[in-house]
């Protein structure tokens, strides 16, 4: 089910993805993060890093008013709904949001420790 989990979440992401295998040490995925942010600054975007589990899943899907079953989806559906939301905010003003909390929320500054403002 896992595999069947991953491979639904790319798919549904619909972007460059990385998978890595568990690790008792980070130091591989704190890396190819350091450098898909630096990369990210060069050509527009925030890397991302998720844990694929169920409760992504179902948040993605029905967040997009899909209905869940295992893991189909209408691609088309959710591409139109991903343009939507696009459409209907400014990244920044997200970003901002996050910013604010971030600087509201002192204990976040350790899961977040660089400058989002400089991003």
């Amino acid at each position: 089910m896992k595999n069947e989990l991953m491979d639904a979440l790319i798919r549904y992401l619909d972007c460059p993805c990385r998978i890595f295998e568990p690790m008792y040490d980070d130091i591989q995925i704190m890396n190819a993060y350091r450098e898909a942010q630096d990369r990210g600054k060069k050509e527009g975007f925030i890397p991302v890093m998720t844990i694929a589990d169920d409760v992504l899943w179902e948040s993605l899907i029905m967040g997009a008013g899909e209905n869940y079953d295992a893991f189909r989806f209408n691609a088309d559906h959710i591409a139109a709904y991903r343009r939507k939301m696009l459409s209907q905010t400014r990244g920044g003003t997200v970003l901002s949001a996050g910013v604010s909390i971030r600087s509201r929320l002192p204990y976040l500054r350790s899961y977040f420790p660089y400058d989002l403002q400089s991003l």
